[in-house]
């Protein structure tokens, strides 16, 4: 077998594995626990830039629009949203949210379903879902800043969970890119 013929394989892996570990009925169980913000933390689940990195856009689209048509089904709404809805709705996320985690994206779904943020009024549409997970985003800074105050009041040290200062020095470049 050559290179490109074990890459090729490499990457067919990869996507089974994360379809197989982050499909809404997989994560839905095994992240059971994801209830707030915080607990995102506590899970070590890859961020869309880093499904992108690994798979290449088209599949974190594909990925997002899965659950998207999931929350989709799983309403009991009258207008529903069309697949060039979903997958407007998955390429926006993706724009404006590389960051956000699998953990994140179960935390929207529950929200959504369950009607954290209120009524859906019979329908959702792109901007229901969007501002969800722009909702869920702002909460993760506000979160991190009371826990930095808190653990600078408890005299913590830095945190040694190798995955939270990734994800603290991706935050730092997202948003000096986007200054």
């Amino acid at each position: 077998m050559d290179n490109q013929s074990t890459g090729e394989a490499l990457h067919q892996d990869l996507k089974k594995k994360y379809l197989a570990d982050y499909n809404p009925t997989s994560a839905i169980t095994t992240l059971a626990g994801v209830n707030t913000v915080p607990d995102t933390w506590r899970v070590k689940t890859p961020t869309l830039s880093m499904m992108q990195k690994d798979l290449g856009p088209d599949f974190v689209v594909d990925f997002l629009a899965l659950w998207i048509t999931e929350m989709n089904e799983m309403l009991n709404i009258s207008v529903k949203m069309n697949p060039t809805q979903i997958y407007y709705t998955a390429r926006q996320i993706l724009a404006e949210l590389p960051l956000i985690t699998v953990a994140h994206i179960k935390l929207a779904y529950q929200r959504i379903i369950t009607g954290y943020y209120g009524k859906d009024y019979n329908r959702i549409d792109p901007s229901t879902i969007c501002s969800v997970f722009r909702m869920i985003w702002e909460e993760h800074f506000e979160a991190a800043e009371m826990d930095s105050l808190q653990g600078h009041y408890n005299k913590k040290e830095a945190p040694d969970n190798i995955y939270d200062m990734e994800i603290a020095k991706l935050v730092k470049k997202f948003k000096m890119k986007n200054t």
